[in-house]
């Protein structure tokens, strides 16, 4: 087993995401949600509507996958199907009333549960980390970097 202080910066930030990853499932089976409709939902509170392929393309996630965390959460009321009106061969989906309650409930706990394991830090330190966290993400996202490998 790998120390912790012999990890890469990469692997570390892969544990915490896992880590808190883990929470964040509980806090979905705790509100009836299956895997990935937490993130569906956030996907969703963003934006008045969008496909299938879209919140596949958001998600990252398999399409088979949303489509049953779709059907079950149109069961139950978190959203809703309807066609498009310029395209009638293409469906929408939509947050219902319902979902966006769930979603805001979610999304508050969430932040409660990260000011939770936050505070317990140097708030320097921790505006540092987010700091260099930013910047990575800004790196990672203009694209490969990996010439060497």
């Amino acid at each position: 087993i790998m120390k912790e202080q012999d990890k890469t910066l990469m692997m570390l930030i892969g544990d915490v995401h896992r880590q808190f990853g883990h929470k964040i499932r509980e806090l979905e089976q705790k509100n009836g949600l299956g895997p990935c409709s937490g993130s569906i939902l956030m996907e969703l509170s963003k934006n008045d509507s969008l496909t299938q392929v879209e919140l596949v393309d958001r998600i990252h996630m398999r399409p088979s996958s949303i489509s049953v965390a779709l059907q079950k959460m149109e069961q139950d009321g978190l959203i809703e199907r309807k066609v498009k009106d310029d395209d009638q061969r293409c469906s929408i989906v939509c947050i219902t009333d319902k979902g966006i309650n769930i979603h805001n409930e979610m999304k508050k706990t969430i932040f409660t549960m990260d000011n939770n394991y936050t505070k317990q830090l140097n708030q320097d330190d921790l505006e540092k980390v987010k700091k260099v966290l930013i910047e990575l993400s800004d790196i990672l996202k203009k694209g490969d970097n990996n010439e060497n490998i």
